[in-house]
């Protein structure tokens, strides 16, 4: 089992930053660093989970509809700047031992080329990248030796769901995890179904008892 930093290990540095990410990568305590992605308005990948920057800065811009030139010269309520996918992995050549997870929030199949573009420049072993999206409607062609995880936006899955992202060849699937019965249930239908199982963890209070489920791939809090 991989634990990950949620958005890095955030002190008083901002969450996705280039802190946060040495923070987690010079840190013993976790594997790896899970960051999220969006694409800018002239298809620029940075690292921001939100579709605006209204909680990060006193000025609100859209990421999707803001060039990037903009966007890296925000101000940040705190220290650092929003980074490009190209300024992340200048910094992860360095540490190319530790492991990355992908949350890519928009524009999938085009962000996760830039992420495969970036791998072979950098010589990235395909091992130490989880790319997690939430879009079931993109091809997977050509992205079969990929870790590739559908997120479900909630804490439980169906047969009839998980069928379908087999079907589209996805390695893993991403769910909430809060220690219900039924989450419990859809953990292990999906071991079931012999599909890796990344949990997120969104309360602390819940990490001792995710630690005690056997044969989960990753976790993140």
């Amino acid at each position: 089992m991989k634990y990950f930093a949620h958005r890095g290990i955030t002190n008083n540095e901002m969450e996705n930053s280039r802190q946060a990410i040495l923070n987690t990568f010079m840190s013993s305590k976790y594997a790896g660093v899970e960051i999220d992605l969006r694409m800018t308005s002239d298809k620029n990948v940075v690292l921001c989970h939100d579709t605006n920057t209204r909680r990060l800065s006193k000025k609100t811009y859209n990421i999707n509809n803001t060039p990037y030139n903009i966007i890296k010269n925000i101000k940040l309520y705190k220290s650092g700047k929003i980074l490009s996918l190209r300024q992340f992995f200048n910094i992860y050549k360095k540490y190319k031992n530790r492991y990355v997870i992908f949350d890519v929030k928009d524009n999938t199949k085009y962000i996760i080329n830039k992420i495969l573009y970036f791998m072979n420049k950098y010589k990235i072993k395909k091992n130490k990248i989880i790319i997690i999206v939430w879009d079931k409607s993109i091809s997977l062609d050509n992205l079969e030796n990929i870790n590739l995880y559908y997120a479900i936006d909630g804490n439980r899955i169906t047969k009839q769901e998980i069928q379908i992202i087999i079907n589209k060849k996805y390695k893993g699937i991403g769910l909430k995890f809060d220690n219900s019965n039924n989450n419990i249930k859809s953990i292990n239908l999906i071991k079931n179904f012999k599909l890796k199982v990344g949990l997120y963890i969104p309360s602390k209070d819940n990490l001792n008892n995710a630690k005690k489920i056997k044969n989960i791939n990753c976790i993140t809090y």
